[in-house]
Parts: C-alpha cells; sequence; structure tokens
C-alpha cells in the first residue's frame, strides 16, 4: 500500500506502479482529486478508483464519476462501508469486466480466445492470459514477485511465489522469437520492456546464454528490494542493429572499475567478497567474447546507482 499526500504525487504514484484499486480524495493540494484522476485515466490506467468527499452536492458526485471514478464515499467516512464498497467493486470487476482485446504496440491479445499476436499467433492458459493481460495493462512498471502472485493467483491455495516466474518463462518461451532471455527467480522487482518485432543478428542458442549471463549478474548483484530490468530496442535507419540492456540497481557501485569490469575474476573488494560475491568471475568475461564473435559490441556504465550493461548486435 503506496500513500500519496498531493494530487500530483498521485499521478506519479499511478504511472510508477501497478494497483488494484486506487481511494483518492477530491480535496487534495497541488492537483484536486477530480484533476489527479483525469490525467491518470488519459494515460490509459484502468485501475478501479473510489473517490472520497466532504461534498454531498449530486453534482459534484458526478463530476467524479465522469472523471472515471467507479464509486463514491461522502465523508465522514465509515470503515465498514468502505471495506464493502471495496468487496462489491471486486465483484463487479470480476463478472464485467470487458476490455476483451488489448493491444500494445503491435502485440494483440485477445482475451475471450486467448490467443497472443506478435507477428505469429499463439493460445495461451487462462493463467497465461490474465498474466499477459496484467503486463499489457502495466507497461514498464516495476512488478514484483508479491504482487503478481497475489493479483493472478488470489483465487489458489496450493502454490507458492515461485509459480510466477514458471508462468512467465512459458509466456517468454512462446511468444519469442527474434529474442528470447531468462527471467528472474529471486522476488526482486522486474521490469521488461522489449519492442515488438526486433531482428537480432545472432544465433538464438547463443543469444539465450548471453542474455542468461547478464541477467544472473543483474541478479545476483541486485540490491535487496532492488530492480532488474532488461530493455531490447531496434537502432539505425539504414543498417539495423538490436540494443540490449540488462541493469541493475547497485548503491555500492561507485567502487567498480569499469576499466577491469570483463577482466576475469575481478574482484571490486573485499567487503563485497563477505556479502557472498566473490568477484564477478568469468561469466562478464564470456559474455564479452561471446558479443564479439557476434561482431558486436558490449560496455556497461554506472549512473543513479544503477550498473548497465548494453550490447549493440
Amino acid at each position: 500500500m503506496d500513500q500519496a499526500f498531493n494530487g500530483q504525487e498521485a499521478v506519479d504514484l499511478a504511472a510508477q506502479n501497478a494497483y488494484q484499486v486506487m481511494i483518492m480524495d477530491i480535496m487534495m493540494p497541488i492537483k484536486t482529486g477530480i484533476e489527479a484522476l483525469k490525467e491518470i485515466r488519459s494515460s490509459g490506467n484502468t485501475t478501479h478508483v473510489i473517490m472520497l468527499t466532504a461534498m454531498a452536492e449530486v453534482d459534484d458526485r458526478v463530476t467524479g464519476l465522469d472523471a472515471g471514478a467507479d464509486d463514491y464515499l461522502t465523508k465522514p467516512i465509515s470503515l465498514k462501508e468502505l471495506l464493502a464498497r471495496l468487496r462489491s467493486l471486486e465483484r463487479r470487476v470480476r463478472e464485467t469486466f470487458t476490455a476483451k482485446i488489448l493491444t500494445l504496440g503491435s502485440v494483440r491479445l485477445d482475451q475471450e480466445e486467448q490467443e497472443l499476436v506478435a507477428g505469429n499467433a499463439i493460445r495461451l492458459s487462462s493463467r497465461e492470459t490474465k498474466l499477459m493481460a496484467h503486463f499489457m495493462l502495466n507497461p514498464a512498471k516495476k512488478l514484483t514477485t508479491e504482487h503478481l502472485f497475489k493479483t493472478i493467483w488470489d483465487d489458489e491455495e496450493d502454490v507458492d511465489e515461485s509459480i510466477v516466474w514458471v508462468y512467465i518463462s512459458y509466456i517468454t518461451e512462446d511468444a519469442a522469437e527474434d529474442f528470447k532471455g531468462p527471467v528472474v527467480r529471486d522476488g526482486k522487482s522486474f521490469v521488461m520492456d522489449i519492442t515488438p518485432d526486433i531482428h537480432v543478428k545472432a544465433e538464438e542458442k547463443s543469444l539465450f546464454e548471453l542474455v542468461t549471463l547478464l541477467v544472473d549478474n543483474a541478479n545476483k548483484y541486485c540490491d535487496p528490494e532492488g530492480t532488474v530490468t532488461v530493455r531490447l530496442r531496434q537502432i539505425g535507419r539504414t543498417r539495423k542493429r538490436a540494443r540490449l540492456e540488462v541493469s541493475n540497481t547497485y548503491k555500492e557501485g561507485k567502487a567498480v572499475d569499469y576499466s577491469k569490469f570483463f577482466e576475469r575474476f575481478y574482484r571490486i573488494e573485499e567487503s563485497h567478497n563477505n556479502r557472498e560475491h566473490k568477484g564477478f568471475g568469468i561469466g562478464l568475461s564470456m559474455a564479452q567474447s561471446m558479443v564479439k564473435l557476434f561482431k558486436g559490441r558490449i560496455f556497461a556504465s554506472y549512473k543513479n546507482d544503477t550498473i548497465t550493461f548494453t550490447v549493440i548486435l
């Protein structure tokens, strides 16, 4: 649960995170609840919203509903009534959700037919469809394992959070043609931002091994509760190339000597080894060798407490 103390904070949080419901007060500083809600809705965010208002006039309630609110409560509110409204909203969501077809870039998901189209069409299971829909409704947001588990598997009791990554791997294995990558399995936030229909000039198996090395490294050195991000873009107008970025938050990254980063068994300092980080081993050196075989280049950078490995292929 997150708190916003003004309308602009509410807009910013809604853009960064995926929520099951937002409860917003109309009378907020900087931006009113109505202004914030209009901006949130204009971005395509369909999260369900309950408005709180001290205004009992019908026109004010209508304004809130027209701005995109799903329900409203008049202050002072009763906690019992709020919980009842949330239960009612949950029932309506399950019974009347009508967004049958979702699109994001060139990716199209037909939820009713359980069909994902991105160049080719593939069939998904009902759980894969629900998971994919959640990703498409929340592009480039930080979606933790805990959040995905509670959102997608809320009706199952005999599974744990590891099931999330199993299903992510199912989708990536089925859907990816030109790019296949592993997934992070330790519960840190994971952001996958991949442009559809990317052509990568590399043998598929070797590319998978390269991305595995980079993501495993990012996962290993990512700060607790940090973020691992994988991005893939097409670059160049005449000579099409792919730009792959694998990054992780790492506040101690200022101690790294980036000129030696790809040397075998490069160590940062002894204090890092005490965290079971026994140097970077040969993984990054192997990644560099693989990139050279692809006639590409790889480099590392550090900015805003984040290490990023960039590969041009």
